[in-house]
């Protein structure tokens, strides 16, 4: 209380509060020489009356809007305006994830900052693996002696059909892998070849635009250009397809498929 009455004494000593008010109606006829300044009712704690005083504000609003994405503030002390940070939390929205903006007063300068809280969230992308289902090699050569289409609702339709049943549900079905949309190109089959470093029954696709085939590795001859396939089509149950540098699709349209989890 005796903090607040010294400081009004010194308002009114610099300031030049003369007049008696219980509202700032009461300060209408008077006028600031300083420019910005406007004649205010300014009371101390919860006292029913005070002193007109000429004042560039008494709340935020008083003051004009700041540039630069800050924000306008009354200083409570000297009753004048400048610009910050923030004056609510709400302002304070530059956080990562999981994180919550608080705005915080500095204990030296008084001036209002943003502070990040909480811990941030982090999201670790995983490398895409291999699409491995060499395991399978007899569910494989069954599905060729039934000379049965394989069906699976995760690949798409067939043209013109309700048949899930293309090349890649051949393969989506017997690896139990994700819809064609997650793969990526992997290692060229006919470079594996070369080097002998590709398993048999191993899940293989060419990466086009349009109209791709996927099929399981059986056997090939790098001299020869020769790729041997186990593949289903939409007309054709599973067989064995003999592909060369000449036909459609060439051998070198193949590469192993990695799955993006």
């Amino acid at each position: 209380m005796k903090l607040a009455y010294v400081l009004l004494l010194y308002i009114v000593i610099v300031r030049g509060g003369d007049q008696s008010c219980h509202n700032d109606h009461d300060c209408r006829h008077g006028n600031c020489d300083g420019h910005n300044l406007v004649y205010r009712c300014l009371k101390t704690n919860h006292d029913s009356s005070g002193q007109c005083q000429c004042l560039e504000c008494l709340t935020n609003h008083d003051c004009p809007h700041c540039h630069d994405h800050q924000f306008q503030y009354c200083s409570g002390r000297y009753y004048t305006c400048g610009c910050e940070e923030c004056t609510h939390d709400i302002h304070c929205t530059n956080c990562a994830v999981g994180q919550t903006g608080k705005c915080h007063r500095h204990h030296d300068t008084e001036r209002k900052f943003c502070q990040c809280e909480g811990n941030a969230q982090t999201t670790t992308v995983k490398s895409p693996l291999k699409l491995e289902c060499s395991h399978r090699k007899i569910s494989v050569i069954e599905s060729i002696a039934e000379n049965l289409h394989v069906e699976d609702n995760r690949a798409e339709l067939c043209p013109d059909t309700t048949k899930h049943q293309t090349s890649e549900a051949f393969v989506i079905n017997k690896c139990n892998s994700t819809a064609r949309s997650s793969w990526l190109k992997g290692e060229s089959v006919k470079s594996l070849c070369s080097s002998g470093s590709i398993t048999q029954y191993t899940p293989i696709s060419t990466f086009h635009q349009n109209e791709n085939m996927a099929a399981f590795f059986i056997d090939c001859s790098a001299s020869n250009h020769e790729l041997k396939v186990a593949v289903q089509t939409c007309t054709d149950p599973p067989y064995i397809l003999m592909l060369n540098e000449t036909t459609s699709p060439k051998m070198s349209d193949f590469h192993i498929i990695l799955q993006q989890l």
